[in-house]
């Protein structure tokens, strides 16, 4: 082997370490960046002659398409009990928890037991001042528990306002990415910086649709909800919420 020979294979050598070290940096720099998926370098043998050298032949992408489907469906269905959850959880505070003083049937009990006593003494001033004391807390307490429900239905129509927004920008944007996956003349890092930002949007999406996502073998994917409704494909389509107004 001359010398020509072999400087050549320490370029060759080096220059794979390089993109190798770009490589690990990059996948240390966005460990925590949602949507990125772990990069890794593949490395051939080229044989020239009695030599031979390594060279960098692609960049490949940690993607499992099934954990990815898994991992959307889990997304989905924690994005909607964790909604469900919160909202039950501030109703459960104004019914209050059975058996504490001030909750809905505690008040109701009380109210119940004095028409009982009323029944039994319709004569007493006191029995009928205690019907008329519970039968008031109780009402106090149904008021409040009514406001209560009308401030959380308009918080709710605010929140789905501002979730169709979202996902109809994010539909937009995806439609954009599934473009520029196709355009062949960019160079790997740039088009699997793009699948990683397809990723992240349809994760995105997940959090307000229940969807089934299907990739295509050039990199763009597709969008149907679990009841099998098309809103992405070639065009996004587009969403509209429609407030029922104040009750």
């Amino acid at each position: 082997m001359g010398l020509s020979s072999t400087l050549s294979n320490a370029l060759g050598g080096m220059n794979a370490s390089q993109r190798g070290i770009d490589v690990l940096s990059r996948n240390v720099a966005n460990q925590g960046t949602p949507g990125y998926h772990r990069q890794a370098l593949v490395v051939t043998e080229t044989a020239y002659g009695t030599s031979a050298q390594v060279r960098t032949a692609e960049l490949s992408r940690a993607f499992n398409e099934a954990l990815e489907k898994q991992h959307l469906a889990a997304v989905s269905n924690s994005g909607f009990h964790s909604a469900r959850a919160s909202f039950l959880d501030r109703l459960q505070t104004h019914i209050g928890k059975p058996g504490d003083a001030n909750s809905l049937d505690t008040l109701y009990k009380g109210f119940e037991n004095a028409l009982q006593a009323l029944a039994t003494n319709p004569n007493d001033v006191t029995t009928r001042a205690g019907v008329l004391n519970t039968a008031q807390s109780m009402v106090e307490q149904l008021n409040l528990l009514s406001g209560a429900v009308q401030e959380m239905r308009a918080e709710t129509e605010y929140q789905l306002s501002n979730a169709v927004s979202d996902l109809n920008r994010n539909l937009k944007s995806l439609a954009d990415i599934n473009i520029r996956i196709l355009d062949l003349s960019q160079d790997q890092t740039a088009r699997l910086s793009l699948m990683d930002e397809r990723d992240r949007l349809v994760g995105m999406i997940s959090e307000n649709v229940d969807v089934r996502v299907s990739y295509r073998a050039n990199g763009t994917v597709s969008l149907m909800t679990e009841s099998g409704v098309g809103i992405l494909d070639v065009v996004p389509s587009e969403f509209r919420f429609n407030s029922g107004g104040a009750l």
